[in-house]
């Protein structure tokens, strides 16, 4: 993306055969809330379904605040992908979440947590043998080198790294990265960006995307306290209406994106399906619609899957935690996606993003 690299998100990697050639291949488990086993036979198929491709670097995604199965997805990608260790920063200083001490800390607007992250995967079943602690230090990056390397000689393989700000993330990549060990990187988007910032192949810059005076739809399930203040926000600073992905109102729903309004789509899981959503987007067909914004990461799969969508080429971010890109596949192919986590961003994201895809105004 800003890098200078392709970027494509694999939704269905299975249904829809090899994955195309590109500088960074994501693919979506959506495993966070499965059982371990079926966690574990997402990544082994994806090992064995990108082994021709001897990717230089190997990057596994996990929630940065470490909800799921964290310890068995760590492990099996160790296996399956033939890691000698992993290196595990799930810091994202900028939303407010950092490591220090070997300890997990993150503020935002529901409140704050801690989790300790060596305790945590004691309990998931790792030995403390295996696990080492990472003082960020003030060394250079060679001794920072030495000492993983003797870690990994005296057996330890999984490597908590403390990482109060991007500068200390972007350090622990520079150091690990000179590794002779095969290493896979874990962690969230704090991570992802200093990875990407190691491997650029150009100075940043921005993707230009051209607003039309069409619609958002929001697809919106989480029910984070964020989110929330940010749906609020979305319908009192504009003419948005806000729907339940219901027959009933498919018809409301086309006048007023006829009308040019945005239209909040409420998902409450586990009373809508993805056979119920996908009709009610039939529904909307002829409609114009400037792009569709995922609220929640399983609200996002089961969008995405509802509309038959088989990957996003990424293009940009709209903010910190917000990519956007073009959707492949499917009844909404081409048009323009953006997503978030529940619990990113601040009470004006939703309005940002409205306005970064659609020119429409605030209401007074």
């Amino acid at each position: 993306m800003r890098r200078g690299l392709s970027c494509r998100v694999e939704l269905n990697l299975s249904e829809h055969g090899a994955p195309a050639m590109t500088d960074v291949l994501a693919f979506n488990t959506s495993s966070r809330n499965g059982d371990v086993v079926q966690s574990q036979r997402k990544i082994e198929e994806i090992a064995i379904g990108c082994s021709e491709f001897k990717a230089k670097l190997i990057f596994k995604k996990i929630d940065s605040t470490l909800r799921g199965n964290v310890k068995e997805e760590i492990a099996t990608a160790l296996r399956a992908f033939k890691c000698t260790a992993a290196i595990i920063a799930p810091a994202f200083p900028v939303m407010g979440r950092i490591v220090r001490d070997g300890i997990l800390r993150w503020v935002d607007c529901s409140g704050d947590g801690q989790i300790d992250i060596r305790c945590l995967l004691e309990k998931q079943g790792i030995s403390l043998e295996k696990i080492a602690t990472i003082r960020m230090p003030t060394q250079d990056f060679e001794n920072f080198s030495s000492e993983l390397n003797g870690h990994i000689e005296n057996g330890k393989h999984f490597f908590i790294v403390d990482s109060e700000s991007q500068d200390d993330l972007q350090f622990a990549v520079a150091g690990g990265i000179k590794l002779v060990s095969s290493i896979l990187w874990v962690g969230s988007a704090g991570l992802g960006i200093a990875v990407a910032d190691h491997i650029a192949k150009s100075q940043p810059h921005k993707s230009i995307f051209a607003t039309t005076d069409a619609p958002v739809m929001f697809v919106i399930g989480s029910c984070h306290l964020a989110t929330l203040q940010q749906k609020r926000a979305l319908l009192a600073g504009t003419n948005a209406v806000e729907v339940a992905p219901t027959p009933e109102t498919i018809d409301g729903v086309r006048h007023a994106m006829h009308d040019k309004r945005h239209v909040v789509v409420t998902i409450e899981h586990g009373n809508v399906s993805e056979s119920s959503l996908r009709q009610f987007c039939a529904g909307l067909e002829g409609i114009k619609v400037s792009a569709m914004f995922l609220t929640g990461g399983d609200t996002g799969t089961l969008a995405c899957n509802a509309i038959g969508a088989h990957s996003i080429d990424l293009c940009d971010e709209i903010a910190p935690g917000i990519p956007w890109g073009i959707l492949s596949g499917g009844m909404f192919h081409g048009l323009p996606v953006a997503s978030k986590s529940g619990s990113f961003g601040d009470q004006d994201a939703l309005l940002r993003c409205a306005e970064f895809f659609s020119r429409r105004e605030r209401s007074r």
